[in-house]
């Protein structure tokens, strides 16, 4: 699995969109995880946001580890297949979560300094934001 830092993890996304699936045909489904472990995906896990074919899964074990994975179907896209793990990325914990210097609305997530990008606190602002969560 590749590895990005915040910004390319989010420009590789793709689109951005409020999670709106069934989850009855992922449940008791493998994925790997950026943190390097396999989790069961259930009704628990927590997906960060959803883009074409994809989940953004956050770590059960370590909340810093961000994972996407594509949803894989069965021939000519019958049915649930499982998951393919396509990149993840490790988010830090600020200290401070000082972000008053940051014009938010006119924030660019394709196009942040490292340190916000890879920020926990920033990414999920971002992502409900992109979503329409704030």
């Amino acid at each position: 699995m590749k590895m990005y830092d915040g910004t390319n993890f989010i420009s590789n996304i793709g689109g951005f969109a409020r999670v709106n699936l069934h989850l009855e045909m992922y449940v008791n489904n493998d994925y790997e995880c950026a943190c390097g472990e396999v989790h069961t995906f259930d009704y628990d896990s927590e997906i960060l946001c959803q883009g074409a074919w994809k989940l953004v899964l956050e770590c059960p074990n370590n909340k810093e580890y961000i994972t996407c994975v594509k949803l894989k179907s069965k021939f000519l896209g019958m049915g649930f297949a499982g998951f393919d793990s396509l990149f993840g990325t490790k988010l830090l914990k600020n200290k401070t979560n000082d972000f008053d210097n940051i014009d938010m609305d006119n924030l660019d997530p394709y196009d942040m300094p490292e340190e916000i990008s890879n920020s926990y606190f920033m990414f999920h602002y971002i992502i409900k934001k992109h979503i329409g969560d704030i």
